[in-house]
């Protein structure tokens, strides 16, 4: 069965944040793995490419439908980006302006409404649907599709959910890349549910 996993990056901590970047990524249950490259690695994933998505936001813009920059979190980001410059030139290439950025986004996720999404559902799904709400666009999911990560995680020991994690994040060295971090959940998920 075919999935979405979602993820984003925002550059505030509540559901008010601006949100920066949103990354899709399609995942089967049965594809052997999804590399850092996002290439697929089994003939299936061929329809794959069309379920995955990157998008960047003008955060400047986003502000003026008034959602909301942490000063905490922007400090935070300070300190990846000095750690890892190439941050900076993923989340500010090819920004969107907010309402485009939201269209954009929705236009997508009603193409594939009858998929399930995963997502760190109490902050990502939360977080882009006040986006949609701050953009006047409509949320383009059914509530009963939406997949928590964290839920799936709590079903699982802890000792085997840890080195599933690990394992993803050792092949995934890049963080804080929304479309990135989307493709290693996948691989986090399929380990999770194939325990």
């Amino acid at each position: 069965m075919v999935s979405l996993m979602l993820d984003i990056e925002s550059y505030g901590e509540g559901r008010d944040a601006v949100v920066v970047q949103v990354g899709i990524v399609g995942f089967d249950w049965n594809w052997t793995s999804i590399s850092p490259s996002l290439q697929f690695n089994d003939v299936a994933s061929i329809s794959a490419r069309d379920l995955t998505l990157k998008v960047n936001i003008d955060p400047f813009d986003a502000q003026r439908y008034g959602l909301k920059v942490s000063e905490k979190t922007m400090a935070w980001w300070g300190q990846q980006i000095a750690e890892n410059p190439s941050l900076e030139a993923g989340l500010t290439a090819d920004r969107l302006p907010f309402h485009v950025a939201m269209n954009k986004l929705c236009e997508f996720l009603k193409r594939h409404r009858d998929l399930p999404i995963w997502s760190h559902l109490s902050y990502d799904m939360v977080t882009l649907a006040d986006s949609f709400r701050a953009a006047g666009v409509s949320i383009p999911w059914m509530w009963r599709n939406t997949r928590d990560i964290r839920t799936l995680q709590a079903l699982v020991p802890g000792h085997i959910a840890q080195a599933i994690q690990g394992a993803t994040r050792a092949e995934w060295r890049q963080g804080h890349d929304a479309l990135n971090d989307a493709g290693r959940q996948a691989n986090y998920v399929r380990g999770l549910h194939a325990y």
